[in-house]
């Protein structure tokens, strides 16, 4: 499975295209409250967070298996933390339902896992090589 990770970049990773679905869900999910001028200050760090995700997964990966590509995924992971706690957030204000914040936390729960096991991997493969 190593010699099969390393032969792909980024956009054949499972986890990066599970972060593009999770972020798009999450900018669809803010459409409808741009209309409210009191939401776009948590509007627009809940969209950074989200774009960060897809994002450091692919700039990690640029950087082979090394210590780099497991801080970029532990970052990327925080990013999911952080989208998720400002959606309890809008939830909590009535500015988003039940719903649409369920779907996304299980999503975003789902892409965390992944993530985890993926930086599990990358540790064994840095612990193999010291």
């Amino acid at each position: 499975m190593d010699k099969q990770i390393e032969e792909y970049g980024y956009q054949h990773m499972e986890v990066w295209r599970e972060s593009l679905i999770f972020s798009s869900r999450v900018f669809n999910c803010m459409e409808n409250l741009y209309s409210q001028e009191r939401t776009k200050g948590i509007l627009i760090k809940i969209e950074q967070a989200a774009m960060d995700i897809p994002a450091k997964i692919a700039f990690g990966r640029t950087m082979g298996f090394g210590m780099g590509y497991l801080d970029a995924i532990q970052e990327a992971e925080g990013e999911i933390q952080m989208v998720l706690s400002y959606l309890h957030l809008l939830h909590i204000q009535k500015w988003i339902g039940a719903y649409d914040l369920d779907v996304l936390e299980r999503k975003g729960m789902g892409l965390a896992r992944k993530m985890k096991s993926l930086a599990r991997i990358i540790q064994r493969l840095i612990d193999q090589s010291a």
